[in-house]
């Protein structure tokens, strides 16, 4: 099931988080059932999509708040206070990549 939340206009700093780090605001990561670890994949309104892990949940933000790096915003291509859609996403194995 999706949930709607805001990108906030801070990003996390890319030196000290992981790459594709989602900190999410306390009472969405609730109202997902998420929890530290689980990947999440976040949509625009423009069928832009990534996948990130939830990292933790921050306080600072408001309600319905996600805070991401700039560099996956910038995959994204979304706007700080843009809203998206934020899902679980079930990854499965892989049993082979293939690097082109």
């Amino acid at each position: 099931m999706a949930h709607h939340a805001v990108i906030d206009p801070r990003p996390v700093d890319y030196r000290e988080a992981r790459m594709c780090a989602v900190f999410v605001a306390p009472d969405l990561l609730n109202a997902m059932g998420a929890h530290v670890d689980d990947v999440v994949r976040m949509s625009t309104q423009r069928s832009r999509t990534v996948l990130g892990r939830i990292a933790g949940s921050f306080d600072d933000g408001a309600p319905g708040t996600i805070q991401i790096d700039r560099f996956t915003r910038q995959a994204l291509k979304a706007y700080p206070h843009e809203e998206i859609q934020l899902e679980l996403a079930h990854l499965e194995a892989t049993a082979e990549v293939a690097l082109v």
